[in-house]
């Protein structure tokens, strides 16, 4: 007869005190309100990129980018002993030649790093750190990106396509994580 009685107020108890979504949804905010905040205005960082980068790509802006691209790689290209010709944004060989083209400049792995960095619960000079240590890498893998891709076009042109959309892209996005990752543990690790 005890353990019925203790039974009953058990089941009273939770009863008296129903807990629901609403309630799960507010106390998970509370524990997780860095998190969420966090969050949020990297959404907001990437809402407004793509807005701002949609008005950017047809601007002169981006042609000196997609200028300063082109010339960075055929500079390296001759430097490795290839023979290729830059006019403007055109890369070419007696084999094979190529348009760096927007997508081509690294812009958007360098926004979403940005995006990803300015969010995150440190001061600003940590920020300011990740941007100046993120920025020039993913430039620089960017301009490996290039180099390879010309290889590629040069040597294995039935590959370019897989290399460039599936092989580089994915590994230009896995760069991001790790630099923001590296950032974020070893450099400004926040401390809880």
């Amino acid at each position: 007869m005890a353990r019925a009685k203790r039974h009953k107020k058990v089941r009273g108890t939770k009863r008296e005190h129903p807990v629901g979504l609403l309630d799960h949804l507010r106390l998970f905010l509370q524990h997780h309100r860095v998190g969420v905040r966090s969050c949020l205005i990297f959404a907001l960082c990437i809402g407004l990129s793509i807005f701002a980068y949609s008005k950017l790509v047809e601007t002169d802006a981006m042609l000196s980018l997609r200028t300063v691209i082109a010339q960075s790689t055929g500079a390296i290209l001759n430097v490795l002993g290839t023979g290729v010709q830059v006019d403007g944004t055109l890369i070419s060989s007696a084999g094979f030649s190529m348009i760096i083209v927007n997508e081509c400049t690294g812009i958007v792995s360098i926004i979403i790093l940005l995006c990803a960095v300015f969010p995150y619960p440190c001061k600003i000079k940590g920020k300011l750190l990740g941007i100046a240590i993120g920025m020039p890498a993913l430039f620089l893998l960017n301009l490996a990106r290039m180099v390879c891709l010309f290889y590629i076009g040069t040597f294995l042109p039935g590959f370019f396509e897989t290399a460039h959309i599936l092989v580089w892209q994915s590994l230009m996005v896995l760069a991001v994580i790790a630099i923001w990752f590296v950032w974020a543990e070893k450099v400004v690790r926040v401390k809880s």
